[in-house]
């Protein structure tokens, strides 16, 4: 949001107290002193001239400001936003003041505990990982690494041995990728009045047979959540009601375990019916311009659940009572001195599974070749039938869904730092190695990419194509790869089709090719998806089965830490699904003094772990709560 150059200025106050910060950990809640400046002076290249194309973006600490509001909306703490953006996002100025809700408040958000401070942010989360952190001890069990692909119905609850005693560690957690992606997308029970429904798979049920996925029972973070509810808690609930009724579309008059899918969407953008209704039309962090569109012009729709372990500790511990939490997370956790939050593993779960977080993609399916630009053919994909609420238009219609990403991020003994696996589908974007010309893909054309400019070109227009009219306007901008588009993000503006490549291979296991072609044999839609890579942790315990909660890369010398694994260098450190992480890439620039000179790039900028690393023990459902309130009846 601020460009590829940032120059940051504090005053005096704030900088006073970021001092006393850094060398005071016995503070126990940040708080910045009311009269805290912040400005920072934004560019897109390091020629910017600031007075010819000025941009910044202020934040001022004044106490009570959040008390005097109307709505009295304390997100976002009592920091008052400035924005001041000329000629970026359009030809005309553009001022944001107050606490604008998808400009500023969104992305400072998950800083809670950091007074919505990045780098504060980022000193306590460290030093809450120093912190003593549990011990658990468990018995491991017989290795298995699928030597043969097959279908157990069965989540598995971990790897079988210490994975850092195995020279089969990666294809270990390989082998539980797939397991986990086959047993979640098992048809779901069939429901019967008085038995269980929710997450268990149908008895003798072929994954080829039709109705919800196991793991499409889960609730959504908004069935566990309710933010607008000041009454709103779980303690009287059961996980076999705890079940979503928006009362947007006419499904939600039907008995619940048979509702249809209700994907919600009411702009372009989120901002225009927030707090009324959330649009899961976003990759994460609540960017406006972190929206996907396929080839079709058609947006890339999202949706997160959790499981049984996860949804029964929320429950257990009250963390999802209206006013125990905040964006950050539970409002107990949000100091230095607290103990360390920790999602039950596979050891202490309430199914002994472990928490499981999902997050799902789904492309809009056209059939009808007049139509679009790209034909889809549904054999092709996991399809499901949704009520698709859009406003202004206030109008529900049934549209095709097909599954194109999923991320399964699970909490077991071994990986207390999570298992991190991620699928999409083989039609996405091309393989790195692979020819693109002849094949129709999700979000890549191969005649779109004919027109991309130099690269140095598309660096120049990070964080989003500038419209017609603006002095770094490149008409052929659209086609850069991996790159946000700024048009997509204004209201009223014709959706353009984003161009993402691949940066990093998919996973070479052999498993890529056995589970798929064991699927392809039972002549089922999941034979054409691919474990993009698995990241877990190496020494994600101590001898002690202490929990290592810090990552060696910021370990201080002799400091128990984990590292993540596959190790940098290796495809996988950095795990980008195209789907999901569209635009989590960094730029390197023009170098003319190299030899041959270069002419710029892209690498993926970071993985699962080290993003999700910052959130309360890697999770993020607080700042989802927060961020995208859904209403139930």
């Amino acid at each position: 949001m601020h460009g590829a150059y940032v120059s940051i200025y504090v005053n005096p106050l704030a900088a006073e107290y970021a001092k006393t910060l850094s060398a005071n950990t016995s503070i126990e809640t940040v708080q910045f002193p009311s009269g805290s400046i912040i400005v920072k002076q934004n560019a897109t290249h390091p020629n910017m001239d600031p007075d010819a194309d000025p941009w910044l973006t202020v934040m001022i600490k004044q106490e009570g400001y959040c008390g005097s509001l109307v709505a009295n909306n304390c997100s976002g703490g009592d920091w008052f936003y400035y924005l001041y953006r000329s000629g970026a996002f359009k030809s005309a100025e553009i001022v944001v003041a107050g606490k604008p809700q998808t400009q500023c408040i969104d992305c400072h958000a998950p800083a809670q505990k950091g007074d919505y401070l990045w780098s504060a942010f980022d000193a306590v989360a460290k030093h809450q990982q120093s912190r003593p952190q549990p011990t658990t001890t468990m018995q491991p069990r017989t290795i298995d690494a699928c030597e043969l692909a097959s279908i157990n119905a069965t989540v598995p609850p971990d790897v079988g041995v210490d994975p850092n005693q195995s020279n089969q560690a990666q294809r270990l957690f390989d082998c539980f990728s797939w397991r986990s992606f086959i047993a979640l997308n098992l048809p779901n029970q069939i429901v019967e009045p008085g038995t269980p429904w929710r997450g268990v798979p149908r008895s003798g049920a072929q994954i080829t047979a039709p109705g919800p996925r196991v793991w499409e029972t889960y609730p959504t973070v908004f069935d566990t959540f309710q933010p607008l509810d000041k009454t709103w808690t779980l303690s009287d609930r059961t996980w076999e009601d705890a079940v979503s009724d928006t009362g947007f579309c006419a499904s939600s008059d039907i008995d619940p375990p048979h509702r249809v899918k209700e994907i919600r969407m009411t702009s372009k953008t989120r901002t225009s019916s927030r707090p009324t209704l959330a649009d899961e039309t976003h990759e994460a962090f609540g960017n406006p311009l972190n929206t996907l569109v396929d080839q079709n012009g058609k947006l890339t729709l999202f949706e997160v659940r959790i499981n049984q372990d996860e949804w029964t500790f929320i429950r257990d511990t009250q963390y999802a009572n209206t006013g125990s939490y905040g964006p950050g997370g539970p409002l107990q956790a949000l100091n230095w001195t607290a103990e360390p939050l920790q999602m039950p593993d596979n050891t202490n779960g309430a199914t002994g599974t472990g928490a499981i977080e999902i997050k799902a993609a789904w492309r809009q399916l056209c059939t009808i070749g007049t139509s679009c630009a790209k034909v889809d053919n549904p054999d092709r994909f996991y399809t499901v039938t949704a009520n698709y609420y859009e406003r202004p238009a206030g109008e529900c219609r049934q549209v095709t869904l097909g599954l194109v990403g999923m991320h399964i991020a699970h909490k077991t003994h071994w990986a207390p730092q999570w298992v991190w696996s991620t699928f999409e589908h083989e039609d996405n974007v091309p393989s790195l190695t692979g020819t693109a010309s002849n094949k129709s893909y999700n979000f890549y054309s191969a005649k779109t990419a004919t027109k991309a400019p130099p690269k140095n070109v598309c660096i120049n227009q990070r964080p989003g194509i500038f419209p017609a009219g603006h002095p770094l306007h490149s008409p052929s901008a659209s086609a850069c790869a991996n790159l946000q588009s700024i048009s997509n993000a204004l209201p009223g503006a014709s959706a353009v089709a984003n161009q993402i490549t691949r940066i990093d291979p998919i996973s070479s296991t052999p498993l890529n090719e056995s589970f798929p072609d064991m699927l392809k044999t039972l002549d089922s839609p999941f034979q054409h998806y691919r474990l993009v890579n698995t990241q877990w942790p190496k020494n994600g315990r101590g001898n002690d089965g202490q929990v290592n909660a810090i990552d060696c890369s910021e370990a201080k010398s002799g400091q128990p830490c984990y590292t993540v694994a596959p190790p940098a260098g290796q495809p996988g450190h950095r795990l980008r699904n195209t789907s999901m992480e569209s635009y989590q890439v960094s730029y390197s620039n023009p170098n003319p003094n190299t030899s041959p000179p270069s002419n710029g790039g892209q690498y993926s900028s970071a993985g699962c772990m080290q993003c999700h690393s910052r959130g309360v023990d890697f999770s993020y459902v607080w700042t989802d709560a927060i961020e995208e309130p859904v209403p139930i009846r």
